[in-house]
């Protein structure tokens, strides 16, 4: 499964595409929905590349508890990506609202989180705790509703 997952990813992420042909998008549906505790870590990078939150514990089989698809915001820029220490964040027209920043590892995992201010227009933060990699990073509204999605590359 694994094998599936990181030839979808290499054919669409890997040269910055986040669409999925209906096919990548069932193959994905189909693992992102599996138990990762028997189908192994595949499972994970399917959740992340199919915006899934899934919670494994409900005992009788899994719920969504958010799911979506590559929203666009073509407000919000994000740079330098690639990044080493310090991550930019523009949020363009001023808004009065909080939001929360995560960043994701491939299996899933935060790795990092921070309440950003949108009315501040930019934001810098601090990478240099992070370690080298590829992140999903997301901006969420205080509903939980993604203003931002996009992979970030850290290199040291």
């Amino acid at each position: 499964m694994i094998k599936e997952v990181k030839g979808i990813n290499f054919n669409t992420w890997a040269i910055d595409s986040f669409a999925f042909s209906s096919a990548d998008t069932t193959t994905l549906l189909n693992i992102a929905l599996q138990n990762p505790l028997s189908a192994g870590k595949g499972v994970y990078l399917a959740r992340v590349m199919l915006g899934l939150i899934v919670d494994d514990s409900t005992g009788n089989g899994m719920k969504i508890l958010h799911h979506f698809y590559n929203p666009v915001n073509n407000i919000i820029k994000i740079y330098p990506n690639p990044t080493r220490d310090e991550l930019t964040i523009d949020f363009g027209s001023s808004q009065d609202k909080t939001c929360i920043l995560k960043l994701f590892d491939v299996p899933g995992k935060t790795i990092f989180s921070k309440i950003l201010d949108q009315s501040m227009g930019k934001v810098t933060l601090s990478l240099k705790d992070i370690p080298n990699g590829i992140y999903v990073c997301r901006i969420m509204d205080n509903s939980n509703n993604i203003l931002y999605r996009d992979k970030l590359l850290i290199i040291k």
